[in-house]
């Protein structure tokens, strides 16, 4: 059976949701369809930490960041549905090796906008009482970040595309993107083929199984992230912030009132043949962050471990999406290799890839984050040894 389409966007995630919710906001008179081979907020999402922040050493991402968060802020009014919202603050903590760049990314980040500040040390022990600052020499605090929840985005992004007229394909794989004479002629999948002049290619680590067999192989890599949550010992009450912690390579979360999630920021993560077959955590990886965590909270000694996930993260050689047009095949559209930052800036990117698709103009403000960056040497460089905050 043949359908056809006049967008089709391949990945029900939080981009691929948000990119066919704006898509059909921006015009109603299309036929959009968005496939998902299992059901929406299936793959990578789903295990996003989902954390909501702002800190990066760019200015294209700081500022899709910024307009993110005012979406997640308002995300009932702005888009409908529920996105789990929860303010909490954000705090970058460093040594004296990343202390230089971090002021130099708060100055620019105030430049644009973004509601974030310089803590010393004494300053960051007031804000987290309890918290050993020991190795700390000073910290970035944003109060209106926090984190969100992954799945509920997600289905509201859906939900609210679906009201649009987007129809929604669950359970159905896409084998194939189907290209001719160099133009983009739609998708195959194991139902059928639908036809259709653009394509949003939103599959994360899967973006190369269905990329068209003649196109070149992006480079994106699939690399495994453990994530545990800890529970607090019922005395430990002090409220938290999200926490990033560069001397020891971690950071946390609080997940309600009770429990942290706890997760690394080192850049050297395990590489996955399969991310169709990454489950579980590792002992060791438990023992680690226990460690970790107990150093900077001492109250978590008392804490413990309740359980524990592995994530796939889709890494780029500079760990920053592509977010462009295929140069190889008219009418394609990456969306990918978000390395850990795609749930925190889908807001923006979808926005911004609906706009490119539907009009075929590229968004000035997309335009570092070409698939040709790599070859021509215009990598992205971050200010930080830690990439998972570029």
């Amino acid at each position: 059976m043949i359908e056809a389409a006049d967008l089709v966007i391949v990945g029900g995630g939080c981009v691929g949701c948000s990119t066919a919710y704006h898509a059909a906001k921006q015009d109603r008179s299309l036929k959009i369809i968005l496939i998902e081979r299992q059901h929406i907020a299936w793959g990578t999402t789903g295990r996003s930490t989902a954390i909501v922040r702002q800190h990066y050493s760019n200015p294209e991402t700081a500022r899709m960041a910024l307009e993110s968060l005012k979406m997640f802020e308002n995300f009932r009014k702005a888009v409908g549905g529920d996105a789990g919202f929860t303010r909490t603050g954000f705090t970058l903590a460093v040594g004296s090796k990343d202390e230089e760049a971090l002021r130099k990314n708060v100055n620019m980040q105030r430049s644009l906008g973004i509601e974030t500040s310089v803590l010393e040390p004494s300053e960051l022990e007031k804000l987290q009482p309890g918290c050993n600052v020991e190795g700390l020499t000073a910290a970035a605090y944003e109060p209106r970040s926090g984190y969100a929840d992954p799945v509920t985005t997600t289905q509201s992004f859906a939900n609210a595309a679906g009201k649009l007229g987007v129809k929604i394909l669950e359970q159905t794989k896409v084998s194939e993107i189907l290209e001719s004479a160099g133009k983009v002629t739609g998708v195959r999948t194991e139902t059928g083929e639908i036809t259709a002049g653009r394509v949003v290619n939103a599959t994360n680590v899967w973006t190369n199984q269905i990329i068209p067999r003649k196109h070149s192989k992006l480079p994106i890599r699939a690399l495994r992230e453990q994530s545990c949550i800890f529970i607090k010992p019922p005395e430990f009450t002090t409220k938290l912030t999200v926490w990033g912690d560069f001397p020891s390579e971690f950071y946390f979360c609080p997940k309600g009132p009770d429990r942290l999630l706890v997760g690394s920021l080192e850049s050297n993560l395990p590489e996955v043949a399969d991310p169709d077959n990454c489950e579980g955590v590792d002992y060791e990886t438990v023992t680690i962050y226990s460690q970790k965590l107990v150093n900077r909270l001492p109250a978590m000694a008392r804490g413990r471990w309740e359980r524990g996930w592995s994530g796939v993260y889709d890494v780029t050689p500079d760990w920053h999406p592509i977010l462009d047009e295929s140069s190889e095949v008219e009418g394609l559209y990456i969306a990918a290799g978000f390395s850990g930052h795609g749930f925190k800036l889908s807001p923006a990117v979808g926005k911004r890839m609906a706009q490119f698709a539907l009009s075929g103009k590229k968004p000035a403000d997309l335009t570092p984050f070409s698939a040709s960056r790599f070859s021509e040497g215009k990598t992205l460089t971050g200010h930080y040894e830690s990439n998972i905050i570029a």
